[in-house]
């Protein structure tokens, strides 16, 4: 009897020994978590995989609702280009006149109309219906886009103070001045000074300042300026110039030489003109310098967009080197990105690296647009 008792309780010690020291390889494999594929590939894959789940996501939305610059070449080159990259995701471009965007979008989200996914455009424009667009950097997955070096100064560019909203991808920075080769000597017109002259009386064009566009930005550059400011907008005042928001106009008149200068001019439409191989040129830079702008160049992402998914590829496409490819070959507008070509640009429009532009898209500018519209409607009354 105690012989079995000992058998047994010795039996019982090596079943426990042997249990207790089994190799890993054979505890249940219940008691273990295993890491998900998924989490697997993206540790090694990263933003490849969030691209072709967002692109899957995408083609089913099947389409992005843009509004954008009234520049026909570059709603043909984004349409064309976007959906020959990315088939099955139609692209659907309003064209939208810079003035006429900030009330539209305003209008159309008080009836609650959410139509829109982005809004290509200017900078006062977009900040003007900040709280209908959300931060972009969550946007943001390829590492072209991404990759800093790609882009001027070496880093995204915002207009927004807290660098979240406005992303800038144009460096607009042209002397702001044309003239008819034929009726004008360019040594004539190096100072914006000289435009004051009585010779340039009713002689000269410019986009109404009175507008949100060029025209306004450049009329901000001669306020806030050391050497120009009030009292050169007065002593300008003085030679009539004539204004318009019929931007083509503008580069017409000049070209046919009704005016002998335009000033703040749309790009796209002064490359049209010196193709056509009309004498319009640019003038070179003033000598009291000029500003960048974005021109029609930056984007929000809206805060409801419709088609978030389509919103992604087209924005990651746009900020690319293809999409800004496009951009700046059918606007006219150099790019940030300092891999997007220059050679279609002027000399006058080609950024130099190295050079300081006073950035006048940036937030700080756009909030004296209030100061700036009262001293224009003052001193261009009855323009």
């Amino acid at each position: 009897m105690r012989y079995a008792l000992i058998t047994g309780l010795l039996i019982s010690a090596i079943w426990l020994f042997v249990s207790c020291n089994r190799p890993p390889t054979q505890t249940p494999a219940t008691t273990t978590t295993p890491v998900p594929v998924t989490s697997q590939r993206e540790a090694k894959e990263g933003w490849e995989v969030r691209w072709q789940t967002v692109l899957a996501q995408a083609r089913k939305e099947g389409k992005i609702v843009l509004y954008g610059p009234p520049i026909p070449q570059t709603r043909q080159g984004f349409i064309e280009t976007f959906q020959r990259a990315y088939p099955g995701i139609a692209l659907e471009y309003t064209a939208i006149p810079g003035a006429l965007g900030l009330p539209k979008v305003l209008s159309e989200r008080k009836a609650g109309i959410e139509l829109v996914d982005l809004y290509i455009g200017g900078t006062i424009t977009i900040l003007g219906f900040r709280e209908y667009v959300q931060p972009i950097k969550p946007f943001l997955i390829l590492p072209e886009v991404l990759d800093t070096t790609k882009w001027w100064d070496k880093r995204l560019d915002f207009s927004d103070d807290a660098e979240k909203l406005n992303l800038v991808f144009t460096l607009n920075v042209s002397s702001r001045v044309i003239y008819n080769s034929e009726h004008v000597n360019p040594a004539d017109i190096s100072s914006f000074l000289n435009l004051t002259e009585p010779k340039w009386k009713d002689k000269i064009i410019m986009w109404d300042p009175r507008v949100v566009g060029s025209g306004n930005a450049t009329a901000t550059f001669w306020y806030l300026h050391p050497k120009l400011g009030l009292d050169y907008m007065k002593a300008f005042a003085k030679v009539n110039p004539v204004f318009t928001r019929d931007v083509r106009f503008l580069v017409e008149t000049v070209a046919r030489g009704k005016y002998g200068i335009g000033i703040s001019p749309d790009n796209a439409a002064v490359n049209d003109f010196q193709k056509a191989g009309t004498p319009v040129k640019w003038a070179p830079f003033m000598k009291e310098g000029t500003y960048s702008s974005a021109a029609f160049g930056s984007v929000g992402v809206m805060d409801k967009p419709p088609h978030p998914a389509a919103a992604t590829i087209f924005l990651n496409w746009l900020l690319g080197k293809e999409g800004q490819t496009v951009w700046t070959t059918t606007s006219g507008y150099a790019s940030r990105r300092i891999d997007a070509p220059v050679d279609h640009l002027a000399e006058a429009e080609k950024p130099v690296l190295g050079t300081s532009y006073m950035p006048g898209y940036k937030e700080e500018y756009i909030l004296k647009k209030d100061e700036v519209m009262n001293i224009l409607n003052d001193v261009f009354a009855g323009f």
